[in-house]
């Protein structure tokens, strides 16, 4: 019955399905309208498996910052071009001097001049504006409904650069739709934007799972596992995270240390507080105190010696999170692919958690299963915005 529902739900999308993939090396979410499809490379044995989900109404952001270099940026003429993953438009030509962007006319012989970059869902826009001797500039910042906001900017005497944040204040969240700096000798050094966490598609062998807060500012017990998929090296590799609620520069959390290695299918573990040190599977490392992450929330990230990012996930304080008991999962006939949809018809915005519980001791009519002689439930956490 539970396979027949899958197939009719599935049915409504049309072909394709939207979001639909082959069978993924690792459990991936994907969104589907007014559903969630997790999908896994082998069957994930729902006959043992117990899915809940809860969702936060907030959303974990992120600081992008936006710079600019001659190479990269180019010298755009008026009208429309993209940079940094966001749309512009320029009512002058443009170049790059000293790290900033400013008009390609000779300053005796220029206009006023508008620059508009949108921000479709940023939270807050923050600008580094110079402003040349009797010079001027203002920033207006829109969003969907109500007015515009605009600020001016004041030069200061020694002609150093200004920090404009464009938000609007009050109650949830209001997203900034576009940003338009304007004025006459004024030039942009960059352009910082807080945003909805999205992470980057993973990539490698390694994956962060079950991170773990502390519970207050004054609480020290928090944690992230890393699972291996293969052995691997974890020389060099660093787990860092940033400020999910008011998002800044990375802090390094861990760094593994040379000769560290990871087998396939094992956690390595970094926790300070109580653990058990005898978990089966299981490798424990020590952050220290000093690195701790926030309790109202983080955005964890996993860099490899290089320097990029393979895998992101972002966890809010676990008050923020309440249960949805009208979400459902429907699996598939083989167990491979579910549902999860909500009695109600429709997802509600906000970031969910979705925990998966394997029993290993599923009663009678299946074998009991343990590891290490441990036959407890074994809990993963899914974390993903719907939006």
């Amino acid at each position: 019955a539970r396979s027949e529902s899958y197939s009719q739900i599935v049915a409504s999308y049309g072909t394709p399905v939207p979001g639909e993939s082959p069978l993924p090396d690792h459990v991936e979410v994907t969104r589907l309208p007014n559903a969630l499809l997790v999908t896994g490379p082998e069957p994930m044995h729902f006959e043992r498996l117990t899915v809940t989900a809860a969702r936060s109404a907030a959303v974990p952001l992120r600081r992008r910052t936006i710079t600019f270099s001659p190479a990269a940026f180019g010298a755009p003429d008026a009208g429309t071009f993209s940079y940094g993953g966001n749309d512009w438009e320029t009512s002058e030509e443009l170049r790059v001097v000293d790290g900033a962007v400013e008009q390609r006319t000779p300053a005796n012989l220029q206009n006023p001049w508008e620059l508009t970059v949108l921000t479709p869902k940023a939270r807050r826009v923050d600008l580094v504006v110079r402003i040349a001797q009797g010079g001027s500039a203002s920033v207006t910042a829109t969003r969907a409904s109500g007015p515009p906001k605009t600020v001016p900017v004041t030069r200061p005497p020694d002609g150093s650069p200004v920090l404009v944040k464009a938000f609007f204040p009050g109650p949830g969240q209001v997203s900034v739709k576009s940003v338009r700096l304007e004025g006459s000798g004024v030039a942009l050094e960059s352009v910082a934007i807080v945003e909805p966490f999205v992470p980057v598609p993973p990539t490698g062998d390694l994956r962060l799972a079950n991170p773990r807060l502390p519970q207050a500012s004054s609480a020290q017990t928090h944690a992230i596992d890393v699972i291996a998929f293969r052995d691997v090296s974890l020389s060099g590799w660093k787990v860092r995270w940033t400020h999910a609620v008011t998002p800044g520069d990375p802090v390094q959390y861990y760094e593994f240390g040379a000769g560290t290695s990871l087998v396939r299918g094992r956690i390595a573990r970094i926790a300070h507080g109580p653990t058990d040190p005898g978990a089966p599977g299981v490798d424990l490392y020590e952050p220290g105190i000093a690195n701790s992450p926030p309790p109202a929330g983080a955005v964890f990230q996993l860099v490899d010696p290089g320097g990029v990012v393979r895998h992101e996930t972002a966890a809010l304080k676990t008050s923020a999170y309440q249960q949805l008991p009208n979400v459902l999962a429907i699996p598939d006939d083989d167990g491979s692919r579910a549902l999860l949809v909500s009695t109600t018809g429709t997802l509600p915005r906000g970031h969910w958690r979705v925990r998966m519980s394997f029993a290993r001791d599923a009663g009678p009519g299946l074998p009991v299963l343990s590891v290490g002689g441990d036959t407890s439930p074994e809990t993963a956490e899914l974390y993903c915005t719907v939006d």
